[in-house]
């Protein structure tokens, strides 16, 4: 997941940005039906996230107990707010560098045998 999102940011002359991160952070507080359908997109990432994570807790030992679903809205908060950052400060290596970042977070949940 973190790689393919890392993928985004690899597309020459394109700004890596997330349309309903986009409409979240411009019309969500003003638009009661884009509230709604935002956070039902970023739930939902959340959710498949979350999902890939308690399965990898089933198949490796983790070196600290946590909360898939916590861990997963972290990673979809830093990787809007990557977006947003990197497309203000046009830098997409900063976004790449933060998704490296998250690898290695997570890579920490688990013990390495």
């Amino acid at each position: 997941m973190l790689d393919i999102m890392a993928g985004f940011t690899s597309r020459e002359d394109d700004i890596c940005v997330c349309m309903v991160g986009m409409m979240s952070q411009e019309l969500a507080a003003t638009n009661p039906v884009i509230q709604a359908a935002c956070a039902k997109e970023l739930r939902s990432w959340t959710e498949n996230v979350a999902h890939l994570l308690a399965a990898a807790k089933k198949k490796r030992k983790p070196a600290t107990d946590f909360d898939p679903k916590a861990v997963a809205w972290f990673l979809n908060s830093l990787w809007q707010g990557s977006m947003l950052v990197g497309k203000a400060c046009e830098s997409q290596a900063m976004i790449r560098s933060n998704l490296k970042l998250a690898r290695s977070f997570v890579d920490r949940l688990f013990l390495h045998t």
